[in-house]
């Protein structure tokens, strides 16, 4: 007779599976400065001692939706663009359950805008296309010994100024004057992906910017949205955003979209009909000034009921104003004479009759005279502002040329930095700007060729320690100890090699 063996679930040995990567945290997890999704995945190559081109095609290209289309781009080492891993789309979400099936880690979707792709419109460019940073937050982090990592507000388009310091974002090395990619083979964060300068480095001083008003909007809103994240379960959908604008068309029959703008004091009305009409997702602008209006965070707005009766009067047409009576001639004369010797001559015509009360038909029909004066006056004094808003931006930019370390920054840079359009700038002053870009350019090369001569000291005293040690100081030897071993994808840099070693009597 033959015995089957029961075997209790209590009396097995269970063993929790192993993740393949190790399961690195995501930094401000939960936090306005959190994470970005391309910053943790470089910190996660480090973390394994790999490269990221490496994380790339060996544990993330094999497992994504579309292999097909990246193994054709593995040869070419082609890595995701961090504008495409950093967005809303489907392979950021595809990315995301990748390596959150790496390591193990979960809710990685709290490092991006995914949880909110229901109210923010695809198609629009939220991820700048290049990287930006801020030199002050790298500096510190360094002092302090902390991780350099890049918050996904540094990377959203519409943010200029970091929120912490007020300082305008960078997106040039000041070493290289390059722009950087979010990913290269062998990228290191807080260091240029060319010349591999330290970003913190501060080479100027550079002064504290406001905030614009539609910078505020989208600050709070991105703000609200990455907090959120981390401590709410439901998210709002493309239909809550249609709920919210069909119970403001069905509790409104007047409704403007006009005034709407008007009242709102942006977007064209056009663009907010396309909104009532479920045509087109509003920008979070939008979304964070009805927040203010109502006094109500984003997601209650649009997953909770909520009373909207304080949005009726902006969706409603002004009352016209009450026509105030017309003064009488005389004393309208007295009025306009009187501005007249007081020799100010700012204002136009429109803003005079403005401030002073004045019924502005009534004066172009009965002092036609007296306009004119104003007018010319008016035009007078705006010549000479313009000349001498002119003759300021010269002597900017003379100052500039004179000063020996503005040659660190560009023209773009320095125009910025003096607060000056840079089509006026060319368009008044092409001698002085040529001058300011050839002299970066001197700068550039300069430095480029000093890195380049410390490179090939340190090439040449890398290879002869080896040969005095009695090793062959061959390819891999050399990369492991210099610091930067991309520059070896140069052929100059592998000739140089090349030659040292065949003055050392090796044969190649």
């Amino acid at each position: 007779m033959k015995h089957s063996i029961i075997k209790e679930k209590a009396d097995e040995i269970i063993l929790s599976q192993r993740s393949l990567l190790y399961g690195l945290e995501p930094l401000e997890r939960g936090n306005v400065q959190v994470e970005c999704l391309s910053s943790y995945i470089c910190r996660l190559a480090c973390a394994h001692n790999i490269s990221v081109g490496a994380l790339f095609t060996e544990y993330i290209y094999p497992r994504m939706q579309s292999y097909s289309y990246f193994k054709k781009n593995i040869n070419h080492q082609k890595l995701l663009d961090g504008s495409t891993v950093n967005h809303i789309g489907t392979i950021a979400q595809n990315l995301i359950d990748i390596i959150e099936s790496l390591t193990d880690i979960k809710r990685l979707d709290e490092i991006s805008l995914l949880n909110w792709n229901g109210i923010l419109n695809k198609r629009s460019a939220i991820i700048n296309s290049k990287k930006r940073w801020c030199p002050n937050c790298i500096s510190e982090w360094a002092l302090n010994h902390k991780p350099i990592y890049e918050p996904l507000l540094w990377h959203l388009k519409e943010l200029k100024i970091c929120s912490i310091h007020k300082m305008p974002l960078q997106d040039e090395c000041d070493e290289c004057g390059r722009t950087s990619p979010y990913f290269t083979a062998k990228i290191k964060l807080g260091f240029c992906s060319y010349c591999n300068a330290f970003l913190g480095q501060e080479h100027i001083k550079r002064n504290k910017e406001s905030l614009t008003n539609r910078e505020k909007y989208f600050l709070s809103g991105y703000s609200e949205l990455l907090t959120m994240n981390h401590s709410i379960n439901g998210f709002p959908t493309t239909h809550s955003v249609r709920k919210f604008f069909k119970y403001l068309k069905e509790n409104n029959h007047k409704i403007s979209f006009k005034a709407f703008s008007d009242n709102l004091n942006a977007f064209n009305n056009k663009r907010i009909g396309t909104w009532f009409a479920n045509q087109h997702l509003p920008p979070l602008e939008f979304w964070s000034r009805i927040s203010e209006i109502t006094n109500i965070p984003i997601h209650s707005l649009l997953m909770e009921k909520n009373n909207y009766d304080v949005l009726m009067p902006y969706l409603q047409r002004k009352t016209r104003k009450k026509v105030e009576p017309w003064p009488d001639i005389e004393n309208t004369q007295q009025i306009l004479l009187d501005y007249i010797k007081k020799d100010n001559n700012s204002l136009n015509f429109t803003e005079v009759a403005e401030s002073l009360g004045l019924n502005r038909k009534s004066v172009e029909y009965h002092f036609p005279e007296l306009i004119s004066i104003i007018v010319e006056r008016n035009k007078l004094y705006r010549d000479n502002e313009r000349d001498f808003n002119q003759e300021r931006i010269k002597l900017k930019l003379e100052n500039i040329l004179k000063d020996p370390f503005m040659n660190k920054i560009s023209l773009k840079k320095t125009l910025m930095l003096l607060e000056v359009s840079y089509k006026v700038a060319r368009r008044l002053y092409p001698e002085l700007c040529d001058e300011i870009i050839k002299r970066h350019k001197i700068y550039k090369t300069k430095v480029k060729n000093e890195r380049i001569k410390r490179d090939k000291t340190d090439i040449k005293e890398i290879i002869y320690s080896y040969h005095n040690r009695g090793v062959y100081p061959s390819d891999t030897l050399i990369c492991k100890v210099f610091p930067r071993a991309i520059i070896f994808k140069q052929k100059y840099y592998r000739d140089f090699r090349n030659e040292v070693r065949k003055e050392l009597g090796y044969d190649l």
